[in-house]
């Protein structure tokens, strides 16, 4: 007989289908889900992640809000007063060290760009022209850098002192000859920016080129045919690239634009090329405009990236701005920082070891602020808590 036929197959038990299976939760029926992550931040009503951004009143301040300064010989004067701050006693920085930091500042010609100028004094239209009329009676003289200006706004014009002017001519090493010449052709020549090689004789010429007086135009032209973008090819990160090595006339630092498109100094290149050619226009230029340059060019960049790391708003208060610009450096008013170093504790940084001495020489936080603002980098604006901001245009 078959088993399925037998009484063992239909006495095996069953457990009915319908019946409940008893758990120890009343929850186990449910679908499993992972938790949700948590957010570190609540959400706005927008939907944006909520941050620390400033509660700004609605309120620009307008450029030289603070300053009390009415002409334009006043502000070159706090322009070049206010430049660099004193070595402190601990600076944290060797004899060797200081002595590098005093020869790059007293190098540096004493020129001020004209977006400064702006940031100093309200009255945009009549500071215009107020140089102007400086310019035609001899006592400034406007230096103008081609190939600047587009990566960072205003580095483009720079005006220095008729008699600055002259006393960098008379520490040059030049002849008796060529100093006076020149300087008889500048005073003739009071608005020019640009100067014929023919009214130059060729021997002076060179020295005003070696010297740095004087820069090639057509430079600019083979260089800003030779890309799309000239202030590419004079970048600050780029100098130490297109400065050439072992030529026959050595090239000033501070004369970088006399060079030629692929690093090539002016002086390897024929006769009919160089700016021996009567036909062609020399710049006027100043010793040591090089590294003037580049630091201006790294203090404003320097600058923006504190406001960038500040929030993703690019902002922050003024007084915020200038701790970071400073760096975490020991104070030597604050009671508490004096007795930490007593005790042999940890009373912050030596001013020697921020990027402040390092690679800026010790420029000055209002200096470069003014910079910024005048060339439309940054703006000023209340706040409802914390005093005066500054945010990125």
């Amino acid at each position: 007989m078959p088993l399925y036929l037998t009484a063992s197959h239909s006495s095996a038990l069953k457990r009915s289908n319908t019946e409940e299976r008893s758990s120890a939760s009343p929850f186990s029926g449910h679908a499993r889900t992972k938790p949700a992550a948590k957010r570190k931040q609540p959400l706005h009503e927008d939907g944006e992640d909520a941050e620390e951004r400033l509660h700004d009143t609605g309120k620009i301040l307008p450029l030289a809000a603070n300053s009390k300064l009415k002409t334009v010989p006043e502000a070159i004067d706090d322009t070049l007063a206010n430049l660099f701050s004193e070595i402190p006693d601990r600076a944290g920085m060797n004899s060797v060290r200081i002595a590098e930091v005093l020869n790059f500042r007293k190098r540096l010609p004493p020129l001020v760009s004209v977006a400064h100028i702006h940031s100093l004094i309200t009255a945009s239209t009549r500071t215009e022209r107020e140089i102007a009329q400086m310019i035609a009676m001899g006592s400034l003289r406007k230096i103008a850098v081609a190939g600047r200006g587009n990566d960072i706004s205003g580095l483009g014009e720079f005006i220095i002192r008729a008699t600055d002017y002259e006393q960098l001519i008379d520490s040059a090493n030049l002849t008796d000859d060529c100093k006076s010449a020149f300087k008889q052709l500048l005073r003739d020549n009071p608005r020019a920016v640009n100067l014929p090689a023919r009214l130059i004789q060729p021997g002076d010429l060179t020295s005003l080129i070696k010297a740095g007086f004087l820069v090639s135009s057509s430079a600019y032209e083979r260089i800003s045919h030779g890309s799309s973008s000239t202030s590419t090819q004079f970048a600050p990160s780029r100098l130490a690239t297109i400065t050439p090595t072992g030529t026959h006339i050595p090239i000033h630092d501070s004369s970088f634009e006399n060079l030629r498109a692929g690093g090539i100094s002016t002086a390897t290149q024929p006769a009919n090329a160089s700016s021996h050619n009567p036909h062609n226009n020399l710049t006027l230029s100043v010793p040591n405009l090089g590294p003037y340059l580049r630091l201006l060019s790294s203090a404003r960049s320097h600058l923006l990236d504190l406001l960038g790391k500040s929030s993703k708003y690019r902002e922050a208060p003024v007084y915020l701005l200038r701790e970071r610009w400073d760096g975490a450096v020991e104070s030597t008013e604050n009671r508490v920082s004096q007795a930490k170093r007593m005790r042999g504790e940890f009373a912050g940084l030596l001013p020697g070891r921020t990027k402040r001495w390092k690679q800026l020489f010790g420029l000055e936080f209002d200096w470069v602020l003014q910079e910024c603002l005048g060339a439309g980098l940054v703006e000023e604006f209340e706040t409802k808590s914390v005093g005066i901001g500054v945010r990125v245009v």
